[in-house]
């Protein structure tokens, strides 16, 4: 347990049911600022409940998830985007027919002028693309090609970019490994 630091996340005794069946029994964890966590356990162990609870998908029956000291109450995903969960499904939850930027902002875009009438900026929205990009390690050199033509790798390193941009202190991924080659996920890749 490290005391120097507050946890960034807080988790006790959370509960989750659905009617009779309990998938969630007193679950607790705090996670601390830079820290790693597997969840690890077999098919119906409540590992996707967990995710679902903590981004907001289903609200927990009881017990409680602090943040920076918070408490959240999530009974939508974007309560706890707004709390400063970011969540990236093994789906990634991407448009494969639109653009590289489009998915990027995905009902956040960047507009000009009178509310839903405001014209889209385009070019700046590309930039921060490209740049957001570029951070963790994916080079775009065309952020309007379609997000069907990256490798599943670049859309997993874009759903996280994302992520991360948008404000996430706290980054839950559902089954990281899955759109990564064998190699890549095995970690015998090695980089020059």
């Amino acid at each position: 347990m490290n005391d120097s630091k507050k946890p960034l996340i807080e988790i006790k005794d959370l509960v989750k049911r659905f009617g009779n069946f309990t998938a969630l029994n007193g679950v607790s964890l705090d996670v601390y600022p830079g820290e790693v966590h597997a969840l690890l356990g077999d098919n119906g162990a409540g590992k996707s409940t967990l995710i679902k609870v903590l981004a907001g998908v289903h609200p927990a029956t009881s017990g409680s998830i602090v943040i920076d000291g918070k408490e959240g109450k999530f009974s939508t995903p974007r309560q706890a985007t707004d709390a400063g969960i970011g969540t990236v499904y093994q789906d990634l939850a991407l448009n494969a027919l639109t653009s590289v930027t489009r998915n990027f902002f995905l009902g956040r875009e960047i507009k000009k002028g009178p509310g839903s009438f405001g014209i889209m900026q385009m070019n700046e929205m590309d930039k921060i693309t490209i740049d957001e990009m570029a951070k963790i390690g994916i080079n775009i050199s065309d952020p309007t090609q379609p997000v069907g033509t990256m490798s599943g790798g670049q859309r997993q390193t874009l759903a996280i970019a994302r992520a991360i941009y948008f404000g996430a202190k706290i980054l839950i991924l559902d089954e990281p490994t899955s759109a990564l080659g064998q190699k890549t996920a095995n970690g015998s890749v090695k980089n020059n």
